[in-house]
C-alpha cells in the first residue's frame, strides 16, 4: 500500500481535482518522501499538478490559483528545461 505524504491541507474537491490546497511546502515535502510531481497545466492564474508515487504513477491531481505556488512551479519548470 502506498503511503501518501501530506501535500496539502484543507482540501476541496471538484470533478476529481483538488482545488486551492496545494502549497510550496507541500510540494517540497512530497519530494522529500521520495515521491514526484508533474506540471500538467501552468498559466499566470492557474496550475494543475499531478502528485505521483516514486514509480511515476499518478496518485492525485491538484489545482491551485495561488500566485506564490504558480511562481514556484514556473521557476521549477524553467530549471528543469535547462
Amino acid at each position: 500500500m502506498l503511503a501518501r505524504p501530506p501535500a496539502h491541507e484543507g482540501d476541496t474537491e471538484r470533478d476529481g481535482v483538488t482545488v486551492e490546497a496545494l502549497t510550496i511546502g507541500g510540494l517540497e515535502h512530497w519530494v522529500l518522501f521520495g515521491a514526484q510531481w508533474r506540471i500538467v497545466e501552468l498559466s499566470d492564474d492557474q496550475a494543475v499538478v499531478d502528485l505521483c508515487a516514486c514509480t511515476g504513477e499518478r496518485v492525485e491531481r491538484v489545482e491551485t490559483h495561488d500566485a506564490a505556488v504558480i511562481g514556484y512551479l514556473a521557476m521549477q519548470q524553467d530549471t528543469d528545461s535547462i
